[in-house]
């Protein structure tokens, strides 16, 4: 019995090392990761036309961890003298070893950092994995540099839905 495990064990993990290599082949060059379903055909599509230096990565849920720093200033695009509460986010992942770093283009009102975070909250909670979305610099290099890339955030994906740093981007 226990020989009949053992080779079923090995088949099985025969396969599944066969299709992840055939996945990996057949990935488009914007998809870092798989992506567990959750990115669509018509997507990845889409992004194939559209692809600049944005790319897709996917995560376990559970390896993400979402945050942001506040502090007072005053206005960007406002009066001086009216001090607002201010926001900087980040995603931080780690897959095979290297962190992925994902921010914002810029600092927001602290608004924008709740919001991320309340989305972040309903679309990850019960999900197993997150895409991610980002424009990164030269991540080969960086990776062997620092074993960390840095990441301009623009989307994130769950089987829940799609929350954007430009709202129109989510299909």
């Amino acid at each position: 019995m226990t020989v009949w495990l053992t080779i079923g064990f090995l088949l099985q993990t025969t396969y599944s090392l066969r299709t992840e290599a055939k996945r990996e082949k057949d990935r488009p060059q914007f998809l870092l990761t798989p992506h567990y379903g959750i990115l669509s055909p018509e997507e990845l599509q889409k992004d194939a036309q559209n692809n600049g230096n944005s790319f897709w990565q996917c995560f376990p849920t559970k390896s993400v961890s979402v945050g942001y720093e506040k502090w007072k200033d005053s206005h960007p695009m406002g009066s001086s003298s009216q001090p607002v509460e201010m926001c900087v986010f980040g995603i931080k992942a780690k897959h095979d070893g290297v962190w992925s770093e994902f921010v914002g283009r810029r600092a927001n009102e602290l608004e924008v950092c709740t919001k991320l975070v309340t989305n972040w909250n309903r679309l990850t909670t019960g999900e197993q994995f997150v895409c991610i979305n980002g424009e990164g610099m030269d991540f080969k290099k960086q990776a062997h540099e620092k074993g960390l890339h840095s990441w301009t955030w623009l989307k994130l994906k769950t089987k829940k839905g799609c929350y954007a740093y430009f709202p129109d981007d989510c299909p």
